[in-house]
C-alpha cells in the first residue's frame, strides 16, 4: 500500500509526503527461510515540469520501522526524467488552449 500527501508549491513545481507499507513475501538464503516482510517507509517527493511533454521528478525513501536485527532496512533514492504525449494534448496546444 502506498499514499501520497501532495502540494503544488508553483505552476510548474511540486512536492509530497510519501509513505507505504510492505506485509508478506519471504526470502530464503540456501534453503533456509527468513521472516515475513513487515516494512513501513516514510519519505518525501519533487517534481517539476519543464514542459508540456517532460517531467523530472526526485525522490527519497526510508524505512522507519527496523529496528530489529533481523528487519529488512531500506534507504532508496529515485530520479525520473519522463517524456509523455497524448494526441489530445497536442491537439489543445495547436489550438491554443491549456
Amino acid at each position: 500500500m502506498e499514499a501520497h500527501l501532495t502540494r503544488d508549491f508553483h505552476k510548474n513545481l511540486w512536492g509530497s509526503v510519501d509513505t507505504n507499507y510492505i506485509a508478506g513475501g519471504k526470502s530464503s538464503i540456501n534453503g533456509k527461510s527468513g521472516e515475513d516482510l513487515d516494512m513501513l517507509g516514510l519519505g518525501f517527493t519533487l517534481g517539476y515540469k519543464i514542459n508540456d511533454n517532460i517531467q523530472l521528478t526526485a525522490g527519497y525513501m526510508a524505512t522507519i520501522n527496523d529496528s530489529a536485527p533481523t528487519d529488512l532496512r531500506l534507504d532508496s533514492f529515485k530520479l525520473s526524467l519522463v517524456f509523455g504525449w497524448h494526441p489530445l494534448v497536442e491537439g489543445m496546444k495547436r489550438l491554443g488552449g491549456e
